[in-house]
C-alpha cells in the first residue's frame, strides 16, 4: 500500500498516511490534522529515482569529451594497473593529489564515488552530498628561515664590533635573533 504525505494547513505538521489510491482520491479533500484538526493537503513527493545512479549519471559523458589522447591515456594506465574502467565516467576532481589521468578517478556509482571521496579525505556538495572530513592540526610554530637568523645575528654582530664569535656564542646569539624576529602568532596550517 502506498504512503501518502500530509501537511496540515493550519499547524504546518506532516503526516505520513498509508492508504490505498482509490481510498486516497475519495477522501484527498477530508484529511483532517491528528494534532488541530485543521484541514491536511496532499503534498508531491519527490520521486525515489532522482536519487538513483542511473538519473545522477545521465547526460553525462564519459568526463572526457571529446579529448581521445587523454581517453586513450587512461585507458593505458588503467591497463598498466590491472583496473577495469569499462561502463565508469571519469572524475578528474577524484584524482590522487598531484597526479592526472588515473584510473582511480573514475567511478560507476554514487556510492563509488562517496567511498573514494571517503578514501582521498575530500568532500563535495551537489549531486552528492559528502561532508569534508574535519582535520585536526596542531598549529605550527612559524620558523624564520636560518639563513635571516644569520644574516641578522652577522649584522648584529658587526654592529656590536664582536671581531671572533664562537659556535657557543654563535648559537645563543642566533636563538636569541630567532626569538625577537620571529612573530608572536601562530600560523595556520
Amino acid at each position: 500500500m502506498p504512503i501518502y504525505e500530509f501537511r496540515c494547513s493550519a499547524c504546518g505538521a506532516i503526516e505520513d498516511r498509508t492508504m490505498t489510491i482509490s481510498q486516497m482520491e475519495e477522501s484527498r479533500d477530508m484529511q483532517r490534522c491528528s494534532r488541530c484538526e485543521g484541514h491536511m493537503s496532499k503534498l508531491i513527493s519527490v520521486p525515489s529515482l532522482l536519487g538513483t545512479d542511473t538519473r545522477f549519471f545521465q547526460g553525462h559523458n564519459d568526463g572526457l569529451g571529446d579529448d581521445q589522447y587523454s581517453r586513450t591515456m587512461l585507458r593505458r594506465n588503467a591497463a598498466k594497473m590491472g583496473i577495469s574502467i569499462a561502463g565508469k565516467k571519469y572524475f578528474p576532481q577524484l584524482c590522487p593529489k598531484g597526479e592526472t589521468m588515473h584510473p582511480f578517478a573514475c567511478a560507476g556509482t554514487q556510492a563509488e564515488i562517496k567511498e573514494k571521496l571517503a578514501i582521498l579525505g575530500r568532500g563535495a556538495e551537489g549531486g552528492i552530498n559528502v561532508p569534508c572530513p574535519q582535520q585536526e592540526h596542531e598549529p605550527k610554530p612559524y620558523r624564520v628561515a636560518d639563513d635571516i637568523v644569520e644574516k641578522e645575528a652577522r649584522l648584529i654582530a658587526r654592529q656590536n664590533k664582536m671581531k671572533k664569535v664562537g659556535p657557543k656564542e654563535k648559537a645563543a646569539l642566533m636563538e636569541q635573533v630567532r626569538k625577537r624576529i620571529t612573530p608572536k602568532f601562530q600560523v595556520p596550517v
